[in-house]
């Protein structure tokens, strides 16, 4: 199997997320500029280098003066932590002449390819002959998860409510869906940590991809009922209880990643607090040895509380 490889949008916050991205592509692209200088003329290189430079320039005044109409302060967090997670597999490759954007779509869209291939070719996923293979499979199970999304708030206003919550997977996937992910989970060990990188990268970047290919939809919308799901109602921690280590963390981990996003783009309805569950995700992850980027993960988590401990808590002038 060929390396996985890792790495929204709604209203206001789409346009200022567009922002951002090109804003690192293009800073990226000024920032490595010697690599590309041997294949352009001094003169050339300096001209297209001012030009990055005004460019970078004018997005940075465009996203400033956005996040003061819609009331939202440039601190830190807006430069989107999912820029900042951590560069699980190698970077992608690209020459001067293509569009990061679009070959970066490319390159996850094959990634996820390759993902799926794995698991078709496993015999114990064989033995489910699923009907047009585990990418149809999960691309259905997914939409499933969409259409009925658990409960998140006011879940102990009745019994009925924590059974559902509970048991919502299986209600939701069925028996068979639920032993099929309960395998992939105990059989796949080792692509666990990479696919889950892979997926949260794809649900960002998946709506600045002009085709689909994969057939997979990962909203934030949904992403956020979910991540409040596990992070906040008693059904979802009871399902993070029940999981193998590893596999909690880091679910809680990328919760926490989804949470920062809607907090970053205005889009918490629900209002949850994401302190908590930063910090009972560090508390979690530091004594564990099971995670391949453990040290990636708690630099962002630790930056993660930082900014919102400043946020919540400003310093009290003397």
């Amino acid at each position: 199997m060929s390396k996985i490889r890792t790495t929204q949008k709604s209203g206001k916050s789409h346009t200022i997320i567009i922002l951002l991205i090109a804003a690192v592509i293009l800073g990226c692209l000024y920032f490595k500029w010697d690599n590309l200088a041997g294949m352009m003329n001094k003169k050339a290189v300096d001209e297209e280098k001012l030009r990055l430079e005004k460019k970078i320039e004018l997005l940075e005044k465009e996203l400033a003066s956005m996040g003061k109409r819609f009331g939202l302060e440039p601190t830190a967090s807006e430069t989107f932590h999912s820029e900042k997670k951590p560069a699980i597999l190698p970077e992608q490759k690209t020459t001067p002449a293509e569009d990061p954007v679009e070959s970066r779509c490319s390159q996850l869209t094959a990634d996820i390819s390759d993902f799926f291939r794995h698991l078709d070719e496993q015999d114990y996923v064989k033995a489910y002959e699923l009907e047009g293979g585990s990418k149809k499979t999960f691309a259905e199970i997914i939409e499933k998860l969409i259409a009925h999304p658990p409960t998140v708030v006011r879940e102990t206003d009745s019994l009925f409510i924590i059974l559902n919550n509970t048991t919502h997977f299986f209600r939701i996937l069925g028996k068979k869906n639920m032993f099929l992910l309960k395998e992939i989970m105990t059989k796949e060990p080792d692509i666990i940590e990479p696919a889950l990188a892979l997926f949260h990268e794809w649900s960002i970047m998946a709506g600045q991809c002009e085709e689909n290919e994969t057939g997979i939809r990962l909203p934030i919308e949904t992403l956020y009922e979910y991540a409040g799901f596990f992070l906040n109602t008693l059904g979802g921690q009871s399902y993070l209880f029940r999981r193998e280590s590893r596999i909690r963390i880091l679910v809680k981990y990328y919760c926490v990643l989804i949470l920062d996003r809607t907090n970053t783009g205005v889009m918490n309805k629900y209002g949850i607090d994401i302190r908590y569950p930063i910090n009972t995700t560090i508390q979690e992850m530091e004594p564990t040895g099971k995670l391949a980027h453990k040290n990636e993960y708690l630099d962002i988590l630790y930056k993660l509380k930082a900014e919102y401990g400043s946020q919540y808590e400003p310093e009290k002038n003397n």
